[in-house]
């Protein structure tokens, strides 16, 4: 199989640097209209494809992606969720990459690893039933992440309100907004 041609093959074709091939393939647009075309035609001639995962290893960038854990490919309210999602994501311009648990913890926090080491820029999951919630402590500081179906960190359950709670101490309060568990229909 050969191997897939690079920036610095499309430089070459092109006759041009590195750089801005990089500033082209970037979207830079203060570009001479010659370079320009002289580039796309080059990538065209190559079959150049931008390496968005080597794109997102530099500060600042983005792979586009997106890591959706869920417990069951198999079940319709899963793929229809999933559809749904992948839908909003791609209208942003990102792309989902989908996974399921199988509701099982250790596949979970196997796929989560992967995800990470994917680069992915945020993650949607729904943990399985039976897990420690390590698995969300680590990857909560690297990147966004939604819980959706169950929590995915461990918090005191929010106080209740109406009838028969008036034996709290402090009386009735208002139950805060829920942030993640099951979504409505």
């Amino acid at each position: 199989m050969p191997k897939p041609p690079t920036m610095k093959d499309v430089a070459a074709a092109a006759g041009v640097a590195l750089k801005t091939v990089s500033r082209h393939v970037n979207g830079a647009t203060n570009i001479d209209p010659a370079l320009a075309a002289r580039i796309a035609a080059a990538i065209t001639e190559l079959g150049y494809r931008h390496n968005l995962a080597a794109a997102s290893i530099r500060p600042g960038r983005s792979a586009k992606v997106i890591g959706l854990v869920i417990s069951d490919l198999a079940n319709p309210y899963w793929s229809l969720l999933a559809r749904s999602v992948e839908r909003t994501l791609s209208a942003n311009g990102y792309l989902l990459m989908t996974v399921s648990s199988e509701e099982d913890a250790d596949r979970h926090r196997l796929l989560i690893d992967r995800l990470l080491a994917q680069r992915v820029d945020g993650l949607i999951v729904s943990p399985p039933r039976r897990d420690t919630t390590a698995w969300a402590a680590a990857a909560a500081p690297l990147l966004p992440v939604v819980a959706i179906d169950r929590p995915a960190l461990s918090a005191p359950p929010p106080p209740r309100t109406g009838p028969g709670c008036s034996r709290h101490p402090r009386g009735p309060t208002p139950v805060p907004r829920r942030t993640s568990g099951p979504l409505p229909h």
